[in-house]
Order: structure tokens, then C-alpha cells, then sequence
């Protein structure tokens, strides 16, 4: 699976997406991805899978990260975070997760993220969000 860069076209199909992975209160509208794609943000896309991030001076930071129920377990959530973090330009890379979100988690740990903090009753159904980050080691 190789990841595609996202362009504002992909929109609809993000928001799609979008609403197979969250809970009503906190799914995105096309027009949200419209215009943080315009105010730069960027990522990749599978099929049935994507991935947004922004760069912020030396940080990035992963605004969400969508996998189709139907088709998680197979690679896509990895290969896109690969992706990134190959291709980071920034020092650090940083996430908020539902702490609910076991698979989600256990994933951020594999690759090295590490916990940094917690925001109670963060998302709609009243759980809890960790902050995550993973400093991006730069070949020498």
C-alpha cells in the first residue's frame, strides 16, 4: 500500500471517512477539510483510510487519523504512520487520542510515541484524550 497526498478534492470522501471513525459530535464536515487543506495542513490517503496533519514552526501534529472499521487490522493505520514520519520536516510529532482507543494507542506506543498528558471528558462521548508526541530521529 502506498500512500496518495491529499488535495482539496479528496474532501468529500475525508468527511466520508471521517464520520465511519467518530461519533456523531465529533465528526468533521467537507467544509472543515476544505479549509484546513487550504490553511496548509496535509497527509496522505489509502483506500478507506487517511491521515492530516500540520506542520507548527518545528512540530507537527496529527489532526486525525481515519481507518474504516471495515477494514482496519490490515496495515493502513501504520503504513500511513510511516508515512509521516518519513517524510516529517519537524522535530517532534505530536497526537491527541482517545485513552478509550486501546488499538489506537498500542499503535502511537509501537512506533515510540509516548504519553505526555491527559484532557478529561475531551471527546463527545465523555472520554478522556492523551497527548502524545515522538521526537523524529534525522539521519545523520
Amino acid at each position: 500500500m502506498i500512500p496518495v497526498a491529499l488535495t482539496l478534492a479528496d474532501a468529500p470522501e475525508l468527511a466520508r471517512l471521517h464520520a465511519t471513525g467518530f461519533a456523531p459530535g465529533d465528526r468533521w464536515l467537507e467544509t472543515s477539510f476544505v479549509e484546513l487543506i487550504r490553511s496548509g495542513a496535509y497527509g496522505w490517503m489509502l483506500p478507506g483510510a487517511f491521515l492530516l496533519a500540520r506542520r507548527v514552526l518545528d512540530e507537527v501534529e496529527i489532526l486525525t487519523l481515519v481507518v474504516d472499521p471495515a477494514l482496519q487490522r490490515q496495515g493502513r493505520a501504520r503504513a500511513l504512520l510511516q508515512q509521516l514520519i518519513t517524510h516529517s520536516d519537524g522535530d517532534r510529532i505530536f497526537l491527541e487520542v482517545s485513552e478509550s482507543n486501546q488499538p489506537a494507542c498500542a499503535l502511537y506506543h509501537q512506533f515510540g510515541f509516548t504519553p505526555f498528558g491527559r484532557r478529561p471528558h475531551y471527546y463527545a462521548d465523555g472520554s478522556a484524550a492523551l497527548t502524545m508526541a515522538l521526537i523524529v530521529k534525522k539521519p545523520m
